[in-house]
């Protein structure tokens, strides 16, 4: 289950996160932007690989689906991006060609200001 060939993990071992390297997905405090999933569907042509579809609200169906990037490296470790300011807002806006309100919903559980409305 892990990455490295001497690792031996049960159950309680990987929600312990005992297993080398680290497994953040989108929704993570490290990735809080959801709208990432559409890049890597797009990308790994998941939905023609394995059926499995996004939501609107990037929910995957069906349910036990999972989604995340798996990253080896015995240094990978776990991060929070932390507080995301307007200006950071408004610079990833533009990156991705959306309005500032649009990145506000998605990330609006990071941001470092009250979003006006």
């Amino acid at each position: 289950m892990g990455y490295d060939k001497s690792e031996s993990l049960d159950a309680n071992d990987l929600h312990a996160i005992k297993y080398q390297g680290t497994r953040p997905a989108p929704g993570y405090p490290s990735l809080p932007d959801h709208a990432l999933k559409d890049v890597l569907w797009d990308v790994m042509k998941v939905k023609e690989n394995t059926g499995t579809i996004l939501t609107d609200s990037y929910a995957m169906e069906p349910p036990p689906s999972v989604c995340g990037l798996y990253i080896a490296h015995p240094d990978s470790y776990y991060f929070n991006l932390g507080q995301v300011a307007l200006d950071q807002v408004v610079d990833y806006a533009s990156r991705k060609s959306l309005t500032v309100l649009d990145v506000e919903d998605a990330l609006d559980t990071v941001l470092g200001y009250e979003p006006k409305k």
